[in-house]
């Protein structure tokens, strides 16, 4: 008897647990897992300008993905119009653009003044960070293609810089202002000074639209024509050099003092790139040290100020 009342407790006890746990389950209130923030990947973290003769406005996302580009001037209108950048990696992209720029005779192999100019349009850590991923990837690339091209960050002029502390804005803006009125010549300096950037990257785009539009139909042969042009006026100063070399020697090159000639030209103007680039390196670490020496000189200023009035309180 004492057993069957055991096995009838037992049993109970069960069923009432059973139906406990099955009103926490259903009244237990969910934990909702923290959903982590999405990343935009299409959100631009900087501008860059590159200026061959074509200047362009790269905008960069956070991947390093080129996300917008803004054509500054016909050049660029003439040169990349028909090219889609977009979408491309920062380092694919501006070597696009160099090698369009090598196509169309803008950057020339037998040229002493080749310079691409990389200027951010506002200076902060990620923006200088991309410049130097484009400038290390460019001198990289031109140096494969056996190229003397001299690449030169922020390389603004002296009337640039002026106007920019004039106005009292960052030299990279000014810069886009100033191609945006060499492209536009009815927009007003002054005016674009207290616009944002956007409002200067659009008024720029609305002029690039309506160039594209009215050039359509000849934009390519426009293109074709340059680098046909190009090509002509390469060979002429390949012409050129190797007349000068026959006429020294006396007698006609052959084909392997040709090369030779043409290969010892390229060397030359290498190293005159190479010697440019050791001046900037020494003209920004000379200025680097003023700006050190002068930092130095107002930490101990003030803290030689600080000092005597310490010393005054104390009396």
């Amino acid at each position: 008897m004492k057993k069957v009342i055991l096995v009838i407790g037992l049993i109970v006890s069960l069923a009432l647990m059973g139906t406990s746990a099955f009103f926490i389950f259903i009244y237990e209130k969910p934990v909702l897992k923290k959903q982590p923030k999405p990343v935009v990947v299409d959100q631009i973290l900087a501008y860059i300008m590159v200026d061959i003769n074509p200047s362009v406005e790269l905008g960069i996302n956070d991947g390093g993905v080129i996300q917008e580009v803004n054509l500054l001037n016909e050049e660029a209108v003439i040169a990349y119009s028909d090219e889609n950048i977009v979408g491309k990696g920062l380092e694919e992209g501006t070597t696009e653009i160099v090698n369009t720029a090598i196509e169309m005779g803008y950057i020339n192999e037998l040229g002493g003044a080749n310079a691409v100019t990389l200027t951010p349009v506002e200076e902060n850590d990620e923006t200088t960070s991309l410049v130097t991923v484009v400038e290390e990837n460019l001198n990289v690339h031109f140096t494969r293609r056996g190229l003397a091209v001299l690449v030169v960050t922020a390389g603004l002029n002296d009337e640039v810089k002026t106007k920019a502390e004039e106005y009292n804005i960052g030299y990279g803006k000014m810069l886009l202002i100033t191609r945006a009125v060499q492209l536009d010549p009815t927009l007003g300096e002054a005016d674009l000074v207290n616009s944002t950037i956007k409002d200067i990257q659009a008024k720029i785009k609305l002029k690039v639209k309506a160039l594209i539009a009215s050039k359509k139909t000849e934009q390519l042969k426009l293109k074709n024509g340059i680098i046909a042009s190009a090509k002509v006026s390469l060979q002429s100063k390949k012409d050129i050099l190797l007349a000068e070399a026959e006429k020294k020697k006396g007698s006609p090159l052959t084909e392997e003092e040709k090369t030779q000639v043409l290969k010892e030209n390229l060397e030359r103007l290498r190293a005159d790139v190479e010697a440019a680039k050791l001046e900037i390196q020494k003209a920004r670490l000379e200025k680097k040290e003023i700006s050190q020496k002068t930092r130095e000189r107002y930490i101990n200023k003030s803290d030689q100020n600080n000092l005597n009035t310490q010393t005054r309180n104390n009396r």
